[in-house]
């Protein structure tokens, strides 16, 4: 579908205010020249216009003339706040998962000094002890031997 007339100006206008050709705060041409240069009447031009105020693009200054206005702050889309909260998310998350591996190493350095202190107390209570602390038992029995293998290489 063809688009009207004004419509056509409006839009050229609003390229133009776009890229740069009519920054803000710019005066725009008068009338009688942007009628020339678009080549249509002066009711074509005033609807071209009111389309263009409309969007908050140009501000007509009584005895003055048409300027570009200021643009408006953007509005912040929900994408881009959702997208700012999943990349704040994510640094929390990548934090949270260097300090579980920091308190794993503790919790594993923990369990390799009760199981010293217990294999020279000769407590054979370990496992259930490692359960308590967090550690499963296939680690709790490797840990053991470990330790008892070390006892062994140190006599």
């Amino acid at each position: 579908m063809l688009q009207h007339l004004y419509q056509q100006v409006a839009d050229d206008l609003r390229a133009k205010i776009n890229d740069g050709t009519y920054p803000a705060g710019t005066k725009l041409p008068a009338k009688p020249e942007l009628s020339k240069h678009y080549d249509v009447a002066l009711g074509t031009l005033d609807k071209a216009i009111e389309v263009l105020r409309k969007a908050g693009l140009v501000e007509t200054r009584q005895g003055s003339g048409m300027y570009v206005r200021q643009p408006p702050p953007e509005e912040r889309t929900d994408y881009e706040t959702v997208r700012d909260q999943v990349a704040t998310l994510q640094q929390d998350v990548a934090a949270l998962s260097r300090k579980v591996a920091e308190l794993d190493g503790r919790v594993d350095e923990v369990w390799k000094a009760e199981t010293r202190r217990a294999l020279k107390d000769e407590e054979l209570s370990l496992v259930p002890l490692a359960g308590r602390v967090g550690i499963s038992k296939a680690r709790a029995d490797q840990i053991i031997r470990a330790e008892r293998q070390k006892e062994t290489d140190n006599a």
